[in-house]
């Protein structure tokens, strides 16, 4: 219901708003998703981008993507009966802690957790031009992670378990961050851009949670994108 909610509101703002695109790409880079863990784990994250025309100093960009986020460690123990139903071989965790020490009936177990999502945002531009082939942007608005895929791996025993049937938390985010922009050719452009996002579950503003949350995620990215119409410059 909530995913349903937030599809009609974001087609309501696109049919109402109807900004003009003047530019669109695609990017692809790292994504770290919660850099506030012990051992922060690396992912991919690859989207398209639409832009409103870049002929003044503020903007619009809307965003489709894919990022492979999760929890990077967890830590509990494990039964050493091989024998054990599988549902009681899966020990509680506790996030964060050091691993305990072995017992004569259990042995200790770091767990990697990972959970991807298809990305949808709609971010707000402050652009400016140097000189006739550099733009630099600040960017900042809300982003939307629908959960697609769940799986869950044993770093001490190597197995990997399926949990998408489980419910996870889908990921809301205020992001901002900085990029430049190259023209490479009078339609081409070259791009790098950096983003920091903070989980508005730990602001308070989303409180529902039936799953893992993930912390503060930032991204490097690079990509190219094709331009409408000549050259613009942003002054």
């Amino acid at each position: 219901m909530e995913k349903l909610a937030v599809l009609v509101l974001m087609g309501v703002f696109g049919a109402v708003l109807q900004p003009p695109i003047g530019e669109v790409g695609f990017s692809a880079g790292r994504y770290w998703p919660d850099i506030t863990k012990r051992q922060p784990q690396t992912g991919l994250a690859v989207g398209l981008t639409a832009r409103t025309p870049a002929d003044g100093r503020l903007g619009l960009e809307f965003g489709l993507g894919y990022k492979q986020g999760g929890i990077p460690l967890t830590c509990g123990l494990r039964p050493r009966e091989s024998g054990t139903l599988a549902a009681q071989r899966q020990a509680s965790v506790r996030l964060d802690s050091p691993c305990p020490d072995d017992t004569e009936t259990h042995q200790a177990e770091d767990r990697q957790h990972n959970h991807d999502f298809i990305d949808f945002a709609a971010l707000g531009q402050v652009r400016y031009g140097v000189g006739d082939h550099l733009t630099l942007r600040l960017t900042a608005g809300p982003t939307w992670g629908i959960p697609v895929r769940c799986s869950s791996e044993s770093l001490t025993f190597g197995d990997r378990q399926d949990c998408s049937a489980s419910r996870v938390d889908t990921d809301w985010r205020f992001v901002t961050g900085a990029g430049v922009s190259l023209a490479v050719s009078p339609r081409l452009n070259a791009s790098v851009d950096y983003r920091f996002g903070i989980n508005l579950r730990e602001l308070g503003l989303v409180t529902t949670s039936t799953g893992p949350i993930h912390g503060i995620a930032r991204s490097l990215t690079a990509g190219m994108s094709y331009r409408f119409g000549g050259r613009q410059v942003v002054r």
